[in-house]
């Protein structure tokens, strides 16, 4: 994802933890884009978006879905056979 960001031009910063995000990266931004992959825990994801809004001073937050996922995957046999 980080590199579809800065293949269009934005300035990208991939980050593990809230803990990463340096203040210095936020000068003169107005709007932050969080994206996360479909590994990433949802804690982290919050963990994110509070340090935005609490250390940064983000005062207007939008959550949206871009892509409604249903799809589900069977555990594998392996684990079946051990339930």
């Amino acid at each position: 994802m980080a590199e579809v960001g800065e293949a269009s031009g934005r300035r990208t910063r991939l980050i593990e933890r809230a803990s990463d995000i340096q203040e210095e990266w936020l000068a003169g931004v107005k709007t932050v884009g969080v994206t996360a992959s479909a590994s990433a825990p949802e804690a982290l994801v919050q963990e994110v978006v509070g340090t935005l809004r609490e250390v940064y001073g983000a005062a207007d937050v939008e959550e949206f879905d871009t892509v409604s996922e249903d799809m589900e995957f069977p555990l594998p046999s392996e684990l079946l056979q051990t339930a």
